[in-house]
């Protein structure tokens, strides 16, 4: 059998811009600046939806805080979405990680001593603009602990220029083109988007089943608090 051998295809955002309009309908040679335009907004627009549908695995980093004696608020990057893990590290020979717990704002503010200094068990992921994390109990020690936290982030910027791509793994390609084609048909070729739109939705389910990290579920009731 006669195969590529390579695994080189990412196509640039343009060629999946053209793609898009050829399923609506509109042929590359009809393409205008406006066209084009619309097609960037709409692609940035579709990223930040799929942004809300859940956890994207390839868009999670980390992140670590030193904490700061007594100090309660630290600033997260404002490009995160969601938080994922955190845990704490304590000393260097060896160094023991220690997950903490995630609490609501109702739970925070229900704290009686939030200046109380300890080991921190917990924090509440305050999500403004500028989003800021809550530790409680306080650092006890300056420099003692590291906070490393698992966040997903806001997808890079879908630009047309110097022929960017997408800002996402190869097996997504097909939903993304689907998504930006369906998006485009309610502005460009309405009487398409009952086709274009279904077509979108059975690649977007592929995606959130091909999407998640392949492990047993484990379910255990917590019975007492963590904390020391």
């Amino acid at each position: 059998m006669a195969t590529s051998g390579t695994y080189a295809f990412n196509p640039a955002l343009g060629e999946i811009v053209i793609g898009a309009y050829a399923r609506c309908g509109i042929r590359r040679t009809e393409l205008t600046q406006q066209h084009m335009e619309d097609a960037r907004f709409e692609s940035n627009m579709l990223m930040s939806n799929w942004a809300g549908n859940g956890i994207n695995l390839w868009q999670v980093d980390t992140g670590t805080i030193n904490l700061i004696q007594g100090q309660a608020a630290y600033t997260i990057p404002t490009n995160t979405v969601f938080l994922l893990d955190v845990y704490i590290t304590q000393g260097n020979n060896p160094a023991i990680n220690r997950l903490i717990l995630p609490i609501s704002r109702t739970d925070y503010a229900s704290i009686a001593n939030k200046t109380q200094q300890g080991f921190p068990t917990s924090y509440w992921f305050d999500r403004l603009i500028n989003p800021n994390l809550y530790i409680w109990p306080l650092a006890n020690q300056d420099g003692a602990y590291t906070l490393t936290y698992y966040r997903m982030r806001q997808a890079q910027d879908s630009e047309l220029s110097n022929g960017t791509n997408v800002e996402v793994p190869w097996y997504q390609l097909d939903a993304f083109l689907a998504g930006l084609a369906s998006r485009l048909a309610v502005i460009y070729a309405p009487d398409k988007v009952q086709i274009l739109e279904p077509l979108y939705q059975a690649s977007w389910q592929k995606v959130l089943q091909a999407g998640t990290e392949n492990v047993p579920l484990k379910i255990s009731p917590q019975l007492r608090s963590y904390f020391r």
